[in-house]
Formats: C-alpha cells, structure tokens, sequence
C-alpha cells in the first residue's frame, strides 16, 4: 500500500497486539471524542478540515467492521516484521560494511613487522660493517719481508736487525764503510764486521781484554 494509513494512529488509538485487543466500545469511544475536535464547524479556517474528518470517518468504519479490521491487524503484524527483517538486515549490512572497511584498512596497512624486521636488518649490515672497519684498523702489520728489510738498510746505511727476527743483528753494508773512510781500520772495526756467528765472540774477548788493560793501569 502506498498511501499507507493506521487506522488506530487515526483514532488515537495504541496498534498492534495492544490494539488488537481494544473493544468495539472504546474505538467508538474514541472516534466520538476525536469528531467532536476534528468536525468540520469546529475548523472552520482549517482548509483540510473537511479531509480529516472523512479519513477519521473511513478508519473508525474500518475498526468497527470485524472482519476489516481483522485483515488491518494482519496487515500490520506483515508490515511490522517486514520493518523488523529490514532493520535486522540494516544491521548485518552495517555490520559487514564495518567489518569490509577495517580490511580493507588492514589490506592497505603497512606491515609493521616487515618494516621493523627491514630496518633491523638494515642496522645490522651496518653494524657489521663499522666492526670490520675498526677490525681492518686494529690488525697488526704484517712481517716486513727481507727486501723492505735491505731497503731499510740501504736507506740508513747503518746496522739493522731483521725485524722479521729482532733478535738476530744483521752486519754493517759495505757502502757505510766506503762513505767514511779512514787511513786504517783498527782492530774494532774489523770486527764489527763478525758482529755475526764465530766473529761475535772474538770481537768481545778483545773488547773484554782491553777493559782489563785500562783498569791495570789505572792502579
């Protein structure tokens, strides 16, 4: 029904199971007090008087009919289940409208675990690189091979040691002795080249015997 009318809601009356329950004495009860306000004589500057009061007339003649008024009621009960279906389906609709939104949202989030697991790797290659740096920097050099040893000699023209081998002397080069030369080598100097091997203990007993030489003849 397009122009729908509720006839009670005409009369004043309260519908549904409630007013499935009403007398035929209180809907004519109440059609007497609603003519008496809505009669035509009482509105006479109302243009719709005339109107309301027929629709009052049709729906009182409605009521009071038994079997029109018992279609009314079923008519009513339908259309109040279609409005309750349609509010129960308005809420699952909302619902799942709600629930599609927050995926939707979750769909196009940004996964927050994924950027901290990047981000964790990212500072970790870091870190492993700032490590192998300070690593690179502390390494010890590595053994001065026998030809940097010579190049050292060459340079200085002095004696040296193998720095491969601290312990081990190496003998003056014989470009030291021919850049100071001197009338005549003395005993030292010519042990200072068996500064090596055998030569060493020679050069210390004489070295040894002149210390004691000195020290007689200071007595």
């Amino acid at each position: 029904m397009d122009n729908f009318v509720n006839h009670y809601s005409v009369l004043g009356l309260p519908s549904g199971d409630e007013g499935a329950k009403l007398s035929e004495k209180e809907i004519s009860k109440a059609y007497k007090l609603k003519a008496l306000e809505l009669h035509p004589d009482k509105r006479p500057d109302d243009p719709n008087a005339q109107a309301n009061f027929q629709n009052l007339k049709t729906s009182y003649e409605v009521l009071k009919d038994e079997n029109a008024r018992k279609l009314f009621d079923e008519f009513l009960k339908a259309k109040q289940e279609k409005i309750r279906q349609q509010s129960v389906q308005g809420t699952k609709r909302q619902k799942m409208m709600v629930d599609l939104e927050k995926r939707e949202q979750a769909a196009c989030a940004p996964d927050l675990d994924a950027q901290a697991r990047k981000e964790e790797e990212r500072i970790a290659k870091k870190l492993r690189g700032e490590i192998n740096s300070v690593r690179e920097r502390h390494r010890p050099r590595a053994a001065t091979t026998k030809s940097e040893a010579e190049g050292v000699v060459a340079a200085t023209k002095t004696v040296c040691g193998d720095l491969s081998n601290p312990l081990l002397v190496v003998p003056l080069q014989r470009e030291a002795a021919m850049e100071f030369p001197t009338a005549e080598k003395s005993a030292e100097t010519e042990n200072l080249s068996n500064l090596v091997g055998a030569g060493y203990q020679a050069f210390e007993d004489s070295v040894l015997e002149k210390l004691q030489k000195a020290a007689r003849s200071q007595k």
